[in-house]
C-alpha cells in the first residue's frame, strides 16, 4: 500500500510534491470507496496494509461511516492540491475534483449540508464554468474546457479508452468485467415469448 512505504522518500523527495502526491493518493481511495459504498453499501474499510490472518478477520464497515471516512479524506487532501493542472498533469485529481466528489457523496447519502458546503468550496474556487455549448462540449478539440472537473484523458493518437478493455467482449479484444448479480437477475421478470 502506497501509505505504508511512501515515508521513505519524504526526507529526498520536493515537499510540496510529497505532499501533493499523498494528497491525490487520499483523493483517488476515497473516490473508489465512494463507488463502493455506492454499489455494495456497506463495505470493509481497510487503511492499512492487512497480515493474511486479518484479511481473513476482515467485515463490513456502515455506510455511513465509510461516508465519513470519504468527506474526511477528501477534505484533508484538497488544501494540498491546486486548483488546475496545465500541459500533460491535465486530467490529475484537482482541488476542485476533491470537493465535487463530497459533494456528489453527499447527495446519494442525503446528507445535504455537507453537499451544499461542499459544492460552494467547489464553486468559490471561480476555476470552473459551463461551457456555451452542449453539443460540443464533448469533442475532442473541446476537451479539457471550463466545466470539466474530473476526467479520464482521451489519448487521440492512439484512438483508445480503457473503457473498451472492461467492458468489450473478449471476442474484441475486451474483458467484459461488469456481470449482473443473481440478484439483479432474480428481481426481472421472465416471460417466455
Amino acid at each position: 500500500m502506497l501509505f505504508r512505504s511512501m515515508h521513505r522518500a519524504e526526507a529526498t523527495a520536493n515537499p510540496v510534491m510529497f505532499k501533493r502526491v499523498k494528497s491525490e493518493a487520499r483523493a483517488i481511495r476515497a473516490l473508489m470507496y465512494t463507488y463502493l459504498v455506492q454499489n455494495y453499501g456497506d463495505v470493509p474499510l481497510v487503511t492499512k496494509v492487512l497480515t493474511i490472518e486479518e484479511g481473513l478477520q476482515v467485515t463490513r464497515t456502515a455506510k455511513a461511516e465509510v461516508s465519513q471516512f470519504i468527506y474526511t479524506e477528501l477534505e484533508e487532501a484538497a488544501p494540498d492540491l491546486p486548483t488546475k493542472y496545465t500541459g500533460s498533469d491535465r486530467g490529475r485529481i484537482t482541488r476542485g475534483a476533491c470537493y465535487a466528489i463530497k459533494a456528489r457523496q453527499a447527495l446519494y447519502n442525503g446528507d445535504w449540508q455537507v453537499a451544499k458546503t461542499a459544492a460552494k468550496a467547489c464553486m468559490d474556487l471561480n476555476v470552473y464554468k459551463l461551457f456555451p455549448s452542449y453539443r460540443e462540449q464533448f469533442l475532442m478539440r473541446n476537451q479539457n474546457n471550463d466545466e470539466v472537473i474530473l476526467d479520464d484523458q482521451f489519448m487521440q493518437v492512439s484512438k483508445q479508452s480503457q473503457n473498451h478493455q472492461y467492458m468489450g467482449t473478449r471476442m474484441s479484444n475486451g474483458q467484459v468485467q461488469a456481470f449482473p448479480t443473481e440478484d439483479f437477475i432474480a428481481g426481472v421478470e421472465m416471460t417466455r415469448c
